[in-house]
C-alpha cells in the first residue's frame, strides 16, 4: 500500500492504526508492520501500539517482496519461535480481532497428518483470501514471494482451509476514493462505530436487543471525550484566568486550546467563539443579549414556528419587558416554513429572526442560508439553531448567512452541559452579558465595571473546563469520518425508517416523502404515544414521546404529541429494522384488542 492511504483516516482513526490494533488485540504473540518509504510516518502513527515497524526500501516490487520482507524479520527475531503466521492487507478494514482468533484457533484444531502442508485462509460466500495463516513449514517459500499477487501466489500449491468470517464486506479493499467513501457508509450502516461508546458498548452485552434511538434528546459519547475529560482531571486540574503556577497555565492552556479546536471545526475565529451551557443558553445570550440593547418598543421579531422552545421562550420574556411585536412564521402540512407567506413577513421589515436549522420534530430541514440571506437583506439580525443539525453534518457557521448560531456538544456527541455561541465578526459588541462575576470582568470599582472584551465578556464564573475539552474531542471524533459518509449514513436509515413504518396500518410519518435528518417522527392511530413508547421500551427500544419542547408546532400541525425515533452514528441498518418490527408488533397487539 501506498504510505497516503495508510495514514488516511477511516472513521475516526487511521488505517494503518486500525489494522495493527485489530492484529494486536488478537491472540496473535507478535505483530510486524512492513511499511515503504514514509516509514516514519507510519511508525509514528502506531507509537502507542505493541508492534514492530520494519522498513522495506523494495515495497514497489510489490505486495510479495513486502510478504517476503516481513516473514524473513520475523524468523531472524532470535526471541520467538513461531509456529505459524498470519498475514493480512491493511487496507481491507473489515477484518475484526474475533475473526483473526478464529483463524488460529482453526489451526490448533489441526490434527490430522500434513497439516503443515495446509493454508488457513479467510473465507466468504466460496471466496478465500486475506488474511491467511501459513504454517512455518512454508516459511522459505514466503520469504521467496516477488510480484503484486503476494501470499495468494501460493494458495494453488498447498491445501487451502477456508475460515468463514460470516461478513460480505471481508474483502473490501479501500484501494481508490470511491472504494474508501463505500467502505466508510458500510462500516456506519453496520453499527461498528458504536463500538467507541461504552456505554452502547455495555448495554448491549447485558441486553442484546438494546437499541438507542433517541440521539436527538441527546447522543452517547465516545471513549476519545470520556478520556479527555478524565485525563484533565487526573493530571492537570486547576481553575482557569489569573493562575501564575504551572498548573493553572496548563489548565489555561488547554482551555483556550479546546476553544482553538472546536472554533476551528465550525469554521470560526477563536475569538468569536462563546462557550456557554449548552445551545439554551447560547439562544438567550443571542436573543436577550443583543436584543435588549438593539431592539426598541413595537419592534418585529419573526420566529419560525418549528423552533425549540429554547428560541421561543427569551424571545418572550424580552417581548414583555420591551414590548415587541412577535409573528410565529406560518408552516405547511410538513412543519416547514411557508414560502408565500415568508415574503409576506419579511416585507414587514423585521428586526430580528430567528430560524431552525433542522427541526427536532420532524427532523426537515430549511434551506437556512437562502431564508437567512433574505432575512439579512430585509435589515434582520439572524439566529439560528444548529442543535439538531450538528451530529449528522459539519456545518460552517460563516456559510450559513447568519448573525448568530448555536449548538450544544452532547448533541455531537460530546459531553453535558457545554454548548457554543457564534456571533458574527462585530455583533459580540452590540450585546450585553446576562451573567455578572469572576472572569468577565477588566476591572470592578464601587463606580462601576468595565469588562473584558471577546467571549470571556460572556463567560461570567468558573467555566465548565472539563466540558470544552470534551467538546474539542468530540469535534476531533468527528473529523475523523467523511462528511459523505455521514449525511448518506443518517439520509438511508432515515429513509428505510420512514418507510418501513408508513408501511404499518394505523402508523403516519410526519414529513413522509420528505428527507430526514435524523429524525422520524410519527403517530399511532388509537395509541397514545406514551403508551407506544413505554411498550417499545419493553423490547429495549429507546425513542422518545411527547412535544419534544416544540408545542407551537405540534398546535400548528394540530397533532396533540408524537413519537420520535432519532438515529446516532452509532445505528445501524439491523437496529432500524429491528424498530420498525417492534412497532408493527405493538400496532398488531392493540389490534387485536380492539
Amino acid at each position: 500500500m501506498g504510505e497516503s492511504k495508510l495514514l488516511k483516516s477511516f472513521c475516526g482513526e487511521p488505517v494503518i492504526h486500525r489494522a495493527v490494533r485489530t492484529a494486536c488485540e488478537s491472540r496473535a504473540d507478535k505483530v510486524y508492520v512492513v511499511t515503504g518509504s514514509d516509514a516514519g510516518a507510519v511508525e509514528q502513527a502506531i507509537s502507542d501500539l505493541p508492534a514492530d515497524t520494519v522498513f522495506h526500501g523494495a515495497w514497489e516490487e510489490g505486495q510479495g517482496s513486502s510478504v517476503a520482507c516481513g516473514v524473513r524479520a520475523a524468523t531472524e527475531d532470535a526471541s520467538a519461535r513461531w509456529d505459524g503466521l498470519i498475514l493480512m492487507v491493511a487496507d481491507q478494514p473489515f477484518v475484526c480481532r474475533e475473526h483473526l482468533d478464529r483463524l488460529m484457533s482453526a489451526c490448533e484444531n489441526l490434527t490430522d497428518p500434513g497439516r503443515e502442508q495446509r493454508i488457513l485462509a479467510s473465507a466468504e460466500a466460496g471466496k478465500t483470501g486475506n488474511p491467511a495463516l501459513f504454517p512455518k513449514e512454508i516459511f522459505k517459500e514466503l520469504m521467496a514471494l516477488r510480484g503484486d499477487r503476494g501470499a495468494r501466489q501460493l494458495f494453488n500449491r498447498y491445501t487451502v482451509i477456508p475460515v468463514e468470517q460470516g461478513e460480505k464486506s471481508l474483502f473490501f479493499d479501500i484501494d481508490t476514493p470511491e472504494a474508501f467513501a463505500e467502505a466508510e457508509l458500510i462500516w456506519l450502516l453496520c453499527g461498528r462505530a458504536a463500538k467507541d461508546f461504552p456505554l452502547l458498548c455495555r448495554k448491549k452485552e447485558e441486553n442484546p436487543g438494546f437499541i438507542y434511538l433517541d440521539s436527538a434528546a441527546t447522543s452517547q459519547t465516545t471513549e476519545a471525550v470520556i478520556q479527555a475529560v478524565s485525563r484533565f482531571e487526573q493530571n492537570s486540574r486547576a481553575n482557569v484566568h489569573r493562575g501564575f503556577y504551572p498548573l493553572a497555565e496548563e489548565a489555561d492552556e488547554a482551555y483556550e486550546q479546546a476553544r482553538a479546536e472546536v472554533a476551528d471545526y465550525f469554521g470560526i475565529a477563536a475569538a468569536e467563539a462563546v462557550f456557554t451551557h449548552g445551545a439554551t443558553e447560547g439562544l438567550n445570550l443571542a436573543i436577550q443579549g443583543w436584543g435588549a440593547r438593539n431592539l426598541k418598543e413595537g419592534d418585529l421579531v419573526l420566529i419560525d414556528t418549528a423552533c425549540h422552545h429554547a428560541a421561543i421562550v427569551p424571545w418572550q420574556m424580552l417581548a414583555q419587558r420591551k414590548k415587541l411585536s412577535l409573528r410565529y412564521l406560518s408552516v405547511d402540512s410538513d412543519g416547514l416554513i411557508c414560502e408565500k407567506e415568508w415574503k409576506k413577513a419579511l416585507a414587514l421589515r423585521p428586526k430580528a429572526v430567528t430560524l431552525t436549522c433542522i427541526s427536532n420534530v420532524t427532523g426537515l430541514k430549511n434551506d437556512v442560508k437562502r431564508l437567512a440571506a433574505e432575512a439579512r437583506q430585509a435589515g434582520a439580525a439572524v439566529i439560528v439553531d444548529c442543535a439538531q443539525a450538528v451530529g449528522h453534518e459539519h456545518i460552517r457557521f460563516t456559510e450559513l448567512s447568519a448573525d448568530f448560531a448555536v449548538v450544544s456538544a452532547h448533541k455531537m456527541y460530546g459531553p453535558f452541559g457545554i454548548g457554543l455561541l457564534w456571533a458574527r465578526a462585530g455583533m459580540q459588541e452590540r450585546m450585553e452579558p446576562l451573567m455578572g462575576g469572576g472572569g468577565m470582568i477588566e476591572r470592578v470599582t464601587t463606580e462601576g465595571t468595565v469588562y473584558r472584551e471577546g467571549p470571556a465578556r460572556y463567560e461570567a464564573g468558573t467555566p465548565n473546563i472539563t466540558g470544552a475539552l470534551g467538546f474539542a474531542a468530540a469535534c476531533r471524533y468527528l473529523k475523523g469520518f467523511s462528511q459523505a459518509a455521514l449525511k448518506r449514513h443518517t439520509g438511508l436509515l432515515c429513509r428505510r425508517l420512514s418507510e418501513g413504518l408508513k408501511s404499518i396500518d394505523g402508523i403516519h410519518v410526519l414529513g413522509a416523502g420528505k428527507t430526514h435528518h435524523g429524525i422520524v417522527s410519527f403517530q399511532a392511530e388509537g395509541i397514545h404515544p406514551h403508551d407506544m413508547a413505554e411498550l417499545l421500551a419493553g423490547q429495549g427500544i429507546c425513542v422518545r414521546a411527547g412535544t419534544h419542547c416544540a408545542m407551537p408546532l405540534h398546535q400548528a400541525l394540530e397533532i396533540p404529541a408524537t413519537l420520535r425515533a432519532s438515529i446516532g452514528i452509532y445505528s445501524s441498518e439491523a437496529e432500524v429494522e429491528e424498530m420498525i418490527k417492534a412497532v408493527k408488533k405493538v400496532r398488531e397487539q392493540f389490534d387485536r384488542y380492539e
